[in-house]
């Protein structure tokens, strides 16, 4: 019976000292901005994250009280666990995640994707007939600028 608690006292003091993720963040008060791969972990009181695009996270974890977490657009998010208080996770609304908690407070804040206009084909031709009506297409000239059309000897008369 004393080796089994001796053991569940060594895994627990393992788990706890080594951290919760691979990209663990342990601080108070700290800001911290990165692209991450494999899970993050965010220890302490009052953290600001920010989780750069391209960035695939399959778990995100916060232990602790007031951490701001910012997620960008075309980050893979699939996790977010909570344990203490008043915690706020922002993602893009398209993200779809599973959320795990324990504690009060926390926040899961959905932002809008701005509109984005679609590219332009490069090579954009107007149809026949709109150059004339709009300025800013040059006027189609039949003869190049001051180039004269070659003559022959029976018009000239």
């Amino acid at each position: 019976m004393m080796r089994v608690l001796i053991a569940a006292v060594a895994v627990g003091l393992l788990v706890g000292t080594t951290g919760c993720a691979h990209n663990a963040i342990v601080a108070n008060n700290a800001l911290r901005v990165g692209v991450f791969y494999g899970d993050v972990g965010v220890k302490g009181d009052g953290n600001n994250v920010t989780i750069l695009r391209g960035s695939r996270v399959p778990k995100l974890s916060i232990l602790g009280n007031r951490n701001m977490v910012t997620v960008e657009e075309n980050v893979t998010l699939a996790h977010v666990e909570f344990w203490g208080l008043d915690n706020t996770v922002s993602i893009p609304e398209t993200l779809t995640i599973r959320i795990t908690e324990m504690g009060r407070g926390h926040q899961i804040i959905r932002r809008q994707i701005p509109w984005r206009e679609e590219p332009r084909e490069l090579h954009y031709y107007p149809p026949a007939g709109v150059a004339d009506e709009h300025p800013w297409y040059p006027a189609a000239e039949s003869e190049p600028s001051g180039a004269t059309a070659p003559q022959d000897a029976s018009t000239l008369e």
